[in-house]
């Protein structure tokens, strides 16, 4: 799991071929020097609503989409979506997230 610029060095690292061995689940990351076609495990990015406050913009979820990832919104929650909605609806999405690529 990694958030922000910690899930960007995550999905440099994927596609520079590294390896994974389960899903990777990243916060809201910016894309455009990332060859996301490159990488082969499953990947889901989470991020804030309207509170986002433009770190990581539309079109770097749309790139993830196109990419065939999975990318869900919580709505109410800024950049760190795992920090301002930690139990409920972050929890939720990646549990059901790991269930469905069989990681638990």
């Amino acid at each position: 799991m990694g958030a922000s610029l910690g899930g960007e060095t995550v999905l440099r690292y994927l596609a520079l071929n590294y390896p994974a061995t389960a899903g990777i689940v990243i916060g809201p990351v910016r894309t455009p020097s990332i060859d996301l076609s490159r990488i082969r495990v499953p990947v889901m990015g989470i991020w804030g609503g309207s509170n986002d406050g433009g770190v990581s913009g539309r079109e770097n979820m749309e790139a993830m989409k196109r990419a065939g990832f999975r990318v869900e919104v919580i709505d109410g929650a800024g950049h760190p979506a795992y920090l301002d909605k930690p139990g409920g609806e972050f929890v939720r999405l990646v549990i059901n997230f790991l269930r469905s690529i069989n990681a638990v």
